[in-house]
């Protein structure tokens, strides 16, 4: 039966049974909106040169790691400066989280100190005349050989005053 206004008379009966206790309709819980991930952002750390001290045309390595920081993948363009110039650049793309060495190999041949920098961190390396190495063994060779002549003409002339003596 249907009372009027459209509810149901056995509707209208439970709301009135007593101790009957209407359980409330429960209202959906909102499926929680996943956290937006941050963007990449990059950290440059342990900037090194090898070797610090380099003659002129040698090769000096370059490094510096570079770390993902953020929550999504990311490219980063990693510049580096030499004396204030940009002298190379890499682009490396890193997952979050992620860590990558970049490798630099650059030469010099003016003499003199330079400064490196990669993104804030500096550094510096320097170019020098290589130290003129003593040829030792050469010079032990010659003192040998001026010892053995002059051990020659001593016998050869000790051995003429010899002969000289027997003869008189």
């Amino acid at each position: 039966m249907v009372a009027a206004g459209g509810s149901s008379i056995a509707s209208a009966q439970k709301m009135m049974v007593p101790g009957f206790i209407p359980t409330p309709t429960p209202t959906p819980t909102p499926t929680p909106t996943p956290p937006v991930p941050t963007p990449a952002e990059f950290v440059v750390t342990d900037l090194t040169i090898s070797p610090a001290t380099a003659e002129p045309g040698e090769s000096v390595t370059i490094s510096a790691w570079v770390t993902n920081t953020g929550g999504i993948e990311g490219t980063y363009a990693v510049s580096l400066k030499i004396e204030g110039t940009e002298e190379a650049t890499q682009e490396i793309t890193l997952a979050p989280g992620a860590s990558q060495m970049v490798i630099f190999s650059v030469s010099r041949d003016v003499l003199g100190s330079y400064g490196v920098q990669i993104d804030g961190l500096q550094a510096e390396f320097d170019i020098e005349e290589a130290p003129v190495a003593v040829p030792w063994s050469l010079i032990l060779g010659i003192i040998a050989g001026v010892v053995a002549v002059g051990l020659f003409i001593f016998f050869v002339a000790r051995r003429k005053r010899g002969e000289a003596a027997e003869r008189s």
